[in-house]
């Protein structure tokens, strides 16, 4: 749910122009405020992209089923291989965590530093109240019961 949330803001505009050319209500892009953007998210958001993406598009191009393996979640990582990659599977969560994880998989020291930090960008503040606030619909909370969630335990997150 955070990703897509992030995504979501990440790319505002152009949700926000297309619900609005395609919205029946030809007046409901102008100033309605958090309760806009939920519908936006709800309605014009494709919430099922990123359960997708280890299928359609890691797993083509290395050839890597990450749900073959089971996945730690006490180490929030996991290293997998095929005959072309190695790869280093991690939790956003555990990122700073696994930081020695990460340097001993690439064979180096590495300083990380936060980037694209929607605290610092220019929808700040309607990110934080969008969070704070946002309740999804059911339909939007059928992604916990994804494959996708189950493998990488949030089919258990509260909302």
């Amino acid at each position: 749910m955070a990703r897509n949330i992030s995504m979501f803001f990440q790319e505002l505009p152009y949700y926000m122009v297309g619900a609005e050319s395609f919205h029946k209500y030809q007046s409901y892009g102008r100033g309605h405020g958090l309760e806009e953007l939920q519908y936006v998210f709800e309605h014009y958001f494709n919430h099922a992209y990123a359960l997708e993406w280890f299928d359609k598009e890691f797993y083509n191009f290395t050839n890597i089923d990450i749900y073959q393996k089971s996945f730690n979640m006490l180490d929030g990582y996991e290293i997998l291989s095929s005959k072309r990659f190695d790869v280093l599977l991690l939790k956003y969560e555990s990122m700073f965590d696994a930081i020695p994880v990460i340097e001993d998989f690439i064979g180096q020291k590495i300083n990380v530093i936060r980037k694209n930090d929607s605290s610092k960008k220019w929808y700040a503040e309607v990110y934080r109240e969008f969070k704070e606030s946002y309740v999804p619909s059911d339909n939007v909370v059928q992604i916990y019961n994804s494959k996708y969630a189950k493998h990488f335990g949030y089919a258990n997150s509260d909302l």
